[in-house]
């Protein structure tokens, strides 16, 4: 994650009290929070509960935040899907290749069953 603020050379040094349970877990899982830091962490930490403080209605501050993490992951599944789509349309042209090749079919015979295929295709998915 990339936070202006912890990267800012304009840091202050600071004293934090925190349970030490708390400060145990935040070691061991701040990298599941794509922190590299526990410091890193607890700034982003602090920053989102500041945003969640000042935007004065909780709901759409939580509702704008959720939105954006699913976002984040429809397009993430979005970029999966779409690379299986493309090797699944090349293992089928290269079916159709081979099974084209095998019973000698020429090219102007290809492009019409291209068209009907296309027609049914067409026809059906309406």
């Amino acid at each position: 994650m990339e936070n202006k603020h912890v990267e800012s050379r304009d840091t202050a040094r600071t004293t934090l009290y925190i349970p030490r349970d708390l400060l145990e877990w935040m070691k061991a899982h701040h990298g599941e929070a794509n922190a590299r830091s526990v410091n890193e962490f607890i700034v982003t930490a602090i920053l989102f509960y500041s945003g969640y403080v000042s935007s004065g209605k909780a709901e759409d501050y939580l509702l704008t935040t959720v939105s954006s993490f699913m976002d984040a992951k429809l397009n993430a599944s979005d970029d999966r899907t779409d690379g299986m789509l493309f090797k699944l349309a090349v293992e089928v042209a290269m079916q159709n290749r081979i099974l084209a090749k095998t019973i000698r079919i020429s090219e102007e015979e290809v492009a019409q069953i291209r068209e009907k295929a296309l027609d049914d295709v067409r026809r059906i998915w309406r």
